[in-house]
């Protein structure tokens, strides 16, 4: 599949490129040096941009992942409470991110991951 991604050469872009390119997928990378003044005006200009259009879309939303190698998390909405300082890692974020490609759970969606 063709795969467009905004922010591939960030913490989370990064991991969501290789796990895109794994899976077989062809990816176009955008990546952009943006001030934080202009960071919220250009996340609404995308999101408006893929929202109107005419394509597939999944915008996913996420709050301060940390760092770490990829483990699996409870989309529910609720935690692994068995694991104390349980955190949701970059490379979970930009796996689920890519995992949505072939699941159309969030087609035309825009779900939101948070610790």
């Amino acid at each position: 599949m063709r795969v467009t991604v905004f922010g591939a050469t960030g913490a989370v872009g990064q991991h969501l490129v290789q796990a895109l390119m794994a899976k077989g997928d062809t990816v176009t990378a955008f990546m952009a040096r943006t001030f934080l003044h202009r960071a919220y005006d250009e996340m609404i200009q995308m999101s408006t941009a893929n929202t109107t259009s005419d394509l597939d879309w999944t915008i996913v939303r996420f709050m301060a992942p940390g760092t770490g190698q990829h483990e699996a998390f409870d989309e529910s909405g609720s935690s692994d409470t068995t694991r104390s300082a349980f955190t949701i890692t970059r490379a979970d974020t930009g796996q689920f991110t890519a995992d949505q490609v072939h699941n159309n759970t969030y087609l035309k969606a825009a779900p939101a991951i948070s610790n």
